[in-house]
């Protein structure tokens, strides 16, 4: 039942279940479901939501083909500036930041300059 509870909280990041509507899908009460998810997942409902959002928020960053105003959208956040705020917490650095740092450039090619 937790598993599937998982399941449901991580489905739709842009729209996640309330704790009341997760809990009657799988048919337990809401302290029950709170109870259990923090023993079986180590953590809370709220938490494994963040931490997936911005796990998931992280491989688009690195990806490179979105910008950050969607990538905010994509993970369940209306507002940019509160999204880069989040990932900044998490991750250390802003969504630029982790972006410019996993972006490589080619190598540049050898010089043909006459004068060498």
């Amino acid at each position: 039942m937790l598993l599937y509870a998982e399941e449901l909280l991580l489905q739709d990041m842009r729209n996640p279940p309330t704790i009341s509507a997760l809990a009657k899908s799988v048919g337990l009460n809401e302290n029950k479901l709170k109870r259990g998810f923090k023993q079986v997942f180590n953590n809370t409902i709220f938490k494994t939501l963040n931490e997936y959002r911005m796990q998931h928020a992280a491989e688009l960053v690195k990806k490179n083909e979105m910008s950050i105003a969607e990538i905010a959208n994509e993970t369940g956040y209306a507002n940019v500036s509160k999204f880069i705020a989040a990932f900044k917490r998490n991750h250390g650095v802003t969504p630029g930041t982790m972006r410019s740092k996993t972006s490589y450039s080619l190598p540049a090619a050898p010089s043909t300059s006459p004068h060498e």
